[in-house]
């Protein structure tokens, strides 16, 4: 909506969640000219009941209001207001398609590492001495011939 250069506006945003079946069932977000005004919105723990009115208000100061207008946008987490679906009939978001792959390669990560480890540790005492003929069967390297655990 145009609104006029100079002026604080409050804006008061109205919700009442009539589609969801269950608790917990919707979460969305408020953005008031692109910055965000309320995360993660879910109605019904406010409430703690479907169906239920709600409202909150916002003030936006002269400095947010740039292009003489103010503008009210809503989306969950999947990017549409369309329950747990996107708007490409997806029910997964770009935030679990992230996590997803940031612990696939922690896996990967680890496995390598693992793998790198039985690889080059010692097989017993024998390959141990036979690797480094100065220390003892003790699976690290420490000295005991001329110091003592208190040096």
């Amino acid at each position: 909506m145009s609104v006029d250069h100079g002026f604080s506006y409050l804006i008061r945003t109205h919700f009442c969640d009539v589609a969801s079946q269950a608790l917990k069932d919707l979460y969305f977000n408020v953005y008031i000219n692109c910055l965000m005004g309320v995360s993660g919105l879910d109605l019904s723990s406010i409430n703690n009941a479907l169906s239920t009115a709600y409202y909150t208000d916002f003030v936006l100061n002269v400095p947010s209001i740039k292009s003489g207008s103010i503008r009210i946008q809503m989306s969950n987490y999947v990017g549409s207001l369309d329950g747990l679906f996107g708007v490409d009939g997806s029910s997964e978001g770009h935030r679990m398609k992230i996590v997803a792959g940031v612990g696939l390669a922690m896996v990967v990560t680890a496995l390598l590492l693992l793998a790198i480890v039985y690889i080059r540790w010692p097989k017993g005492p024998q390959d141990w001495e036979k690797q480094n003929s100065r220390f003892s069967s003790w699976p690290f390297p420490l000295r005991t011939s001329h110091c003592s655990f208190l040096c």
